[in-house]
């Protein structure tokens, strides 16, 4: 899907569908961003997962990566039958099995009970439970979510800041050409969604909102603004100023 959005011109998820309504976005975005991950060696792959959840990830000997698994959901959960989180790695070391679950939200807002139940869910199959780590992608979430230690909150302005710097740099040590180039492709897309346009404040902090005013900005579909590029030209004064 990389190479269709990006030199095919196929219409991006965020583009509005022929009959007005609005496309699936997150499942797009985590499948052309985390598909071609799957298929990567391990090394790739787990220095892709570090550039995504903005930690180092301990080298294992084997991961397996896996979008949208379902899980049998725990007492505690809301969810009735199964819990689905956007993307689960298994990391394999010679003693143990540690696994990482991103939860992937785009206009969506994030709720700290979600976030409970794949943690809970995820680790019924593990000997470990403390085992598994939390992560989420997101541009909203409840207040709840920044306060809370069982999860890493991740904006995306800052996931597009580590790739463009992993893309940028030459020479790197363990880095293959198949993974910069990754990395490369998913700044072009990023960028193509409007992520990190916007640049004349500066570095901005993610801020959390109430429910309320982030569905005002859904609703307005604020996030999905156009790139500001300055104008090469001075405005001419107006007359008496």
């Amino acid at each position: 899907m990389l190479d269709a959005y990006l030199r095919k011109g196929a219409a991006l998820p965020t583009e509005p569908a022929l009959a007005g309504h609005r496309r699936v976005i997150e499942d797009a975005i985590t499948s052309t961003l985390l598909t071609p991950v799957r298929f990567m060696c391990t090394q790739d792959a787990i220095r892709i997962l570090s550039l995504l959840v903005g930690s180092a990830i301990e080298q294992p000997n084997a991961c397996n990566l896996i979008l949208w698994p379902k899980y049998r959901a725990s007492p505690s959960s809301s969810n009735a039958y199964f819990v689905e989180p956007d993307v689960v790695v298994d990391l394999h070391y010679q003693d143990r099995v540690d696994r990482i679950v991103i939860e992937i939200k785009w206009d969506d807002v994030l709720h700290l009970n979600q976030v409970r139940s794949q943690l809970e869910s995820a680790a019924t199959d593990l000997e470990s439970p403390d085992s598994v780590r939390h992560f989420c992608l997101v541009k909203f979430a409840d207040v709840e979510v920044f306060q809370s230690k069982i999860t890493t909150v991740r904006q995306w302005s800052e996931v597009l800041k580590d790739l463009r710097q992993a893309a940028s740099e030459t020479n790197q040590a363990g880095a293959s050409d198949a993974s910069i180039d990754w990395c490369y492709d998913a700044v072009k897309l990023l960028e193509r969604l409007g992520i990190g346009s916007f640049v004349g404040l500066g570095t901005l902090s993610l801020v959390p909102l109430n429910r309320a005013f982030s569905f005002a900005l859904r609703r307005f579909a604020w996030a999905d603004l156009n790139a500001v590029r300055p104008n090469a030209k001075k405005c001419k004064p107006m007359e008496g100023f």
